[in-house]
């Protein structure tokens, strides 16, 4: 059975981490596998992607206050990816 991981998030990272494994990855506050954690820090840096090109928006984003909500998202999910791709990095034997 392949090792699993718990790492620290903020609450809003935390949120962010559940809704892109909604549906995919059962319960990611149990610990996770490296694939896993891999899989979703790239669904992470995806979806960062989409909010800074202006593909993916937050909701009601019309005035200051919303765009400043969808910078605070940004900072969220590049947190999340940053955060795994710190943990796991290639040839480090975290299987």
């Amino acid at each position: 059975m392949p090792n699993t991981y718990l790492l620290t998030f903020t609450e809003s990272q935390w949120e962010e981490i559940e809704a892109l494994a909604e549906g995919i990855i059962p319960n990611v506050h149990t610990g996770l596998t490296r694939r896993q954690w891999m899989a979703i820090g790239y669904m992470a840096l995806g979806k960062a992607t989409q909010v800074v090109s202006g593909h993916h928006q937050f909701p009601g984003e019309d005035d200051a206050d919303h765009i400043a909500d969808s910078l605070t998202w940004l900072t969220a999910l590049q947190g999340v990816a940053m955060q795994i791709f710190t943990c796991f990095k290639p040839g480090d034997n975290k299987l």
